[in-house]
C-alpha cells in the first residue's frame, strides 16, 4: 500500500513558491517580467526562474534581466528548462545534451545554473529521468497529476485531483533518487472572469483533501505556482497573481480544517530545494509519455497525422503543409533514435569532440519533441515558416548523425574490437522508434 491514512499533524505549513518559466517572445514580455520581479523585490519576495537558450533569441534581453535579479537575490533558484524547451519524447542522449547545453548557457550568461529542472510543457518520460540522473539534476518541478502519469495510478487515485498534485514525489532510477516538487499553474487556479477568492478557495480545498486523506501527517506541504512572462504582460492576470502573493504573505490564506491549523507562507525556493529531503516523498508511477500527452491535452503524432489527413481530404491547404512538417519531423526523430546508442556511448566515454559538441548544440537548440511539432503545426501563424524551420532541423540532424557514426566507428577501432555490438536506444515513444526497456548496461529501477 502506498500510504495508510493517518491523523494529520496539529499544524500544517504550506510553503508557497512563485516560479517563472521564461517562455517569452517579445520586448513586452521581457518588460513584464522585469516589472514583476521588481514588485517582488520591493516586498522581499523570493522567486525561482527556469530559463532556456532559445528564449534569448525570441525575447532578446531576457537573460540580462534574469542575471540582474539573480545577482540581487530576488531569484534565488535559476534552474534548467532545457536548451530548446523540449525533453519528453526525445532520445536519451539528446535529452541529456538538452540539459548539458542549457546548464552551460546559464553558467556563462547568468553566472549560475541550479541542478533543478522545470519540465517543459510538463511532458516527460523515463528518458527524462535517466537524463537528469546522468546530468546531476536531482529535482524536477512538474505539474502532472500522478494518477495520470501511467495506466496504473495505484493509491494516487484515492484522493481528489488537485490534492494529489500537491504531494512531493520521488523516483529511483539508475541507482539515483530523484524528487518531484509539485507545481500548479496560476492559470489552473484563477481564470479570466473569476476572482482571487475563488482561486484561494481551490487551493485551500486541495490542502484540506490532503489533510482528510492523511497525506499531511508530517505537517509540511509545498506548492510551486507557475507563471510565464507572456501571462504577466496581461494586466488582469498580473493583478490577480500579485494579490494572491500578498494574501499568502499576510496570512490571509490560513485556515483550520478538522482541528488542523493550516498556515501558508511564501518560502524561499532555495530553502525548499536544499531541504527537499525533509518533505516525505511518495513513490511516483513510471512516467508514460502517451498517457501524459493525453492528460495534458496533446495528441500523439499518430493521432495528429490522422487529424491532418482528414482535414487535407476536405481540401484544407494548411493541413497539407502541416502533414509535410510532420513527415520531416518524424524523419528527424527516426535519425536521432537511430544514432542514440552511439551518441550515448560517446558521451559516457567522454569522446564527444569539440566539433561533435558543436553539432549537438545546433540540434538541441532547435529540436522539437512531440509537443513542439504539434505546436508548430497548430499554433504557428505561418506554416511556411514552420516548414522552413523543419527542413533546417532535418539538415542539422543528418549532419549530426553522420558525425556520430564516424566518431563511434573511431571509438570502436581504438578499443581494439572488431565491429562490436551496436548500442541500442533506450525506452520507446509513440512514433516507431527502436524498442527496448534497457540499454546495454541494464534496465532502470523506477519505483512503481
Amino acid at each position: 500500500m502506498l500510504l495508510c491514512p493517518a491523523p494529520a499533524a496539529a499544524d500544517v505549513t504550506v510553503d508557497v513558491v512563485p516560479y517563472v518559466d521564461s517562455d517569452a517572445w517579445s520586448k513586452e514580455h521581457v518588460k513584464a517580467l522585469e516589472d514583476f520581479l521588481r514588485w517582488c523585490e520591493e516586498r522581499g519576495i523570493r522567486a525561482a526562474i527556469f530559463h532556456y537558450n532559445l528564449c534569448e533569441r525570441t525575447a532578446p534581453g531576457i537573460t540580462e534581466v534574469i542575471r540582474g535579479f539573480a545577482d540581487r537575490g530576488v531569484l534565488t533558484v535559476v534552474g534548467l528548462h532545457s536548451a530548446s524547451h523540449a525533453m519528453g519524447g526525445l532520445p536519451l542522449a539528446i535529452q541529456y545534451w538538452e540539459l548539458a547545453v542549457n546548464r552551460d548557457f546559464l553558467e556563462k550568461k547568468v553566472g549560475r545554473a541550479d541542478p533543478v529542472l522545470s519540465v517543459p510543457y510538463w511532458v516527460l518520460d523515463v528518458n527524462t529521468l535517466r537524463a537528469c540522473a546522468m546530468a546531476g539534476v536531482r529535482i524536477l518541478v512538474d505539474g502532472n497529476d500522478p494518477a495520470g502519469m501511467g495506466p496504473e495510478p495505484g493509491e494516487w487515485s484515492s484522493i481528489p485531483g488537485l490534492s494529489r498534485r500537491l504531494v512531493v514525489g520521488r523516483w529511483d532510477v539508475d541507482g539515483v533518487r530523484l524528487y518531484r516538487l509539485p507545481a500548479v499553474a496560476w492559470s489552473d487556479l484563477w481564470e479570466e472572469g473569476s476572482t482571487v477568492d475563488e482561486a484561494c478557495r481551490r487551493l485551500q480545498r486541495a490542502v484540506s483533501g490532503l489533510v482528510d486523506g492523511g497525506w499531511c501527517r508530517e505537517g509540511r506541504v509545498t506548492v510551486w505556482v507557475l507563471v510565464h512572462p507572456w501571462e504577466l504582460a496581461r494586466r488582469e492576470f498580473l493583478r490577480s497573481f500579485e494579490e494572491f502573493l500578498d494574501r499568502v504573505r499576510s496570512g490571509r490564506l490560513d485556515f483550520e480544517h478538522g482541528g488542523v491549523r493550516v498556515r501558508f507562507r511564501l518560502a524561499d525556493p532555495r530553502e525548499v530545494v536544499e531541504r527537499v529531503e525533509e518533505y516525505v516523498a511518495r513513490p511516483l508511477p513510471r512516467p508514460d509519455l502517451p498517457w501524459i500527452l493525453r492528460a495534458e491535452g496533446f495528441p500523439d503524432p499518430g493521432r495528429l497525422r490522422a487529424e491532418l489527413l482528414k482535414e487535407a481530404s476536405e481540401g484544407r491547404e494548411d493541413a497539407v503543409r502541416g502533414l509535410r512538417v510532420l513527415e520531416i519531423w518524424e524523419r528527424c526523430m527516426q535519425i536521432l533514435w537511430g544514432v542514440d546508442g552511439e551518441l550515448l556511448a560517446l558521451t559516457r566515454a567522454g569522446k564527444v569532440t569539440r566539433r561533435l559538441r558543436e553539432l549537438v548544440e545546433k540540434v538541441v537548440s532547435v529540436i522539437w519533441n512531440d509537443v513542439g511539432v504539434y505546436s508548430a503545426i497548430r499554433e504557428w501563424r505561418d506554416l511556411d515558416a514552420a516548414l522552413t524551420f523543419a527542413r533546417r532541423m532535418l539538415a542539422d540532424v543528418m549532419e549530426l548523425a553522420g558525425a556520430v557514426e564516424s566518431a563511434y566507428a573511431e571509438l570502436v577501432a581504438s578499443s581494439g574490437r572488431k565491429g562490436g555490438r551496436r548500442p541500442v536506444a533506450a525506452v520507446p515513444t509513440p512514433i516507431p522508434r527502436p524498442r527496448s526497456g534497457e540499454d546495454e548496461e541494464g534496465g532502470d529501477d523506477l519505483s512503481e
